[in-house]
């Protein structure tokens, strides 16, 4: 399926139009009007004018590596700048195994493009929810269906959506607002309407992608004893489903990001904890085994 609905539009600098809408292919398409190249009628009340017209020419936002992506589960925002003159987008920014792990709206990014929409930079994470800052995620090398799997295992708690965006302009500051519907947010990140007010220049700060701290544990999972790579947020792992099925023995169609909790009931295991040695000053390490 290829729907695109929930339309955005913003005037570019030459007085083109360009729509940015969404989409299930793991990309933020748009629809960009060309050059002035035909003609229509002036109406009845003067049949001999002719008023020149923006013949539409479609784009694919999100083929470069240089360009916005995202779920296409959720409509965006963009707005001109008044300062700077250049866009600002407002999207869930998410990867395709994040989509498919049911984390499709469990990030809210922003992006500055100073060339009307072709590229964008300073890609940063105004709210998320389980998932960690990212910084610019690299779209799938070709676009396709991106949507949960079946059976996703159990989600965490602290699950939600970041929903509808929306972007404002007051003096030198940007306004955010958006909707936050986590049951168990972080500490002072409450559920309802959420509002971002912070300086323009904020949005033209680069953000690092997330990595464990140094002090983090390693994560070993199976009889034979293989550690498996992770993130570590939040007192919790994120793993990839192929890496647990892998040295679990378990084929699976696609991969997906989660929790690792999640990852083991998705594969319908349940899981062993050895904690014992996770507050080892040396390395804490969490064994896990399953029955």
């Amino acid at each position: 399926m290829w729907p695109a609905d929930e339309p955005c539009m913003v005037e570019l600098s030459r007085g083109d139009l360009m729509m940015f809408f969404r989409t299930t292919l793991g990309r933020i398409y748009t629809s960009r009007s060309g050059p002035v190249d035909s003609a229509i009628r002036g109406g009845p009340w003067n049949p001999d004018e002719r008023i020149p017209v923006k013949a539409p020419s479609r784009r694919l936002l999100g083929q470069s590596p240089t360009h916005a992506t995202g779920s296409g589960l959720q409509p965006c925002r963009v707005r001109r700048i008044p300062s700077t003159g250049d866009l600002l987008i407002v999207w869930n920014q998410v990867s395709a195994n994040e989509i498919r792990g049911s984390y499709s709206r469990c990030r809210m990014s922003s992006a500055v493009s100073k060339d009307d929409g072709q590229t964008w930079q300073h890609f940063r994470t105004i709210d998320r929810s389980v998932l960690p800052v990212a910084g610019r995620i690299e779209p799938e090398p070709e676009s396709a269906m991106a949507r949960a799997l079946d059976w996703v295992g159990e989600v965490p708690d602290d699950w939600g959506h970041l929903d509808y965006p929306n972007i404002g302009f007051y003096e030198d500051k940007v306004v955010v607002s958006w909707t936050r519907a986590v049951p168990e947010p972080l500490p002072g990140q409450a559920q309802g309407a959420r509002l971002l007010i912070a300086p323009v220049s904020w949005f033209y700060e680069n953000e690092k992608p997330y990595e464990s701290p140094p002090t983090s544990p390693k994560l070993i999972v199976g009889n034979r004893g293989t550690e498996i790579p992770a993130l570590w947020i939040e007192n919790r792992f994120l793993v990839n489903l192929t890496d647990v099925a892998e040295v679990l023995g378990h084929n699976v169609p696609r991969n997906m990001v989660g929790t690792l909790h999640q990852i083991l009931t998705c594969l319908k295991v349940e899981g062993i904890y050895d904690r014992s040695m996770m507050n080892d000053p040396g390395q804490p390490v969490l064994r896990v085994t399953v029955r």
